[in-house]
């Protein structure tokens, strides 16, 4: 069995350097493409977030219209009597009926209630962590900046007392 050996290597230099600047480029327009890609998104939840409200405005109108008319009807049930053929029965057992389709109707709405809480929830805990991380963000920044200042100093300390290629050596070697 024959050892293969490694291909030879390229040499650093020009080779190299117009590698990471192609590669330099395509970031550029993969970067680009998704700034694209990333507006298209933010136009596209916000055109859903307007939907959503418009349905949520139905929704709301149309319960409204649904409660008076239930109550419209339960009222006409109440006074309804009984005619020539219409067993007495069978109004008590709409008004039951009718009944049953309120209470369920009221639990509809309070889950609905419920869950609007919860979405609004949701939303002030979201926003609360984009403030949280921006502050993360700002304290990393201070704390960068601090630590490039303490550099600082120290290269200008070292390089007042030794030289500046002698400062970088021994950054180098830390």
């Amino acid at each position: 069995m024959m050892s293969r050996r490694p291909p030879p290597m390229a040499p650093l230099g020009r080779v190299c350097v117009t590698t990471q600047k192609a590669e330099e480029g395509s970031r550029g327009g993969d970067e680009e493409s998704l700034r694209e890609e990333l507006q298209r998104l933010r136009a596209t939840v916000i055109a859903l977030r307007r939907e959503e409200a418009d349905a949520r405005e139905k929704l709301m109108q149309s319960e409204a219209e649904s409660y008076q008319k239930d109550k419209l009807l339960q009222e006409m049930l109440a006074s309804a009597k009984g005619g020539n053929g219409v067993p007495g029965e069978a109004l008590d057992q709409l008004r039951e009926d009718l009944q049953l389709v309120l209470h369920v109707k009221g639990q509809s709405f309070q889950t609905r209630q419920q869950l609007d809480e919860k979405d609004n929830k949701l939303v002030t805990i979201q926003q609360e962590l984009k403030a949280t991380q921006a502050h993360g963000l700002e304290e990393e920044v201070a704390a960068a900046k601090a630590q490039a200042k303490a550099m600082a100093e120290e290269w200008q300390t070292r390089a007042q007392d030794g030289g500046s290629a002698a400062v970088f050596m021994s950054l180098r070697q830390e």
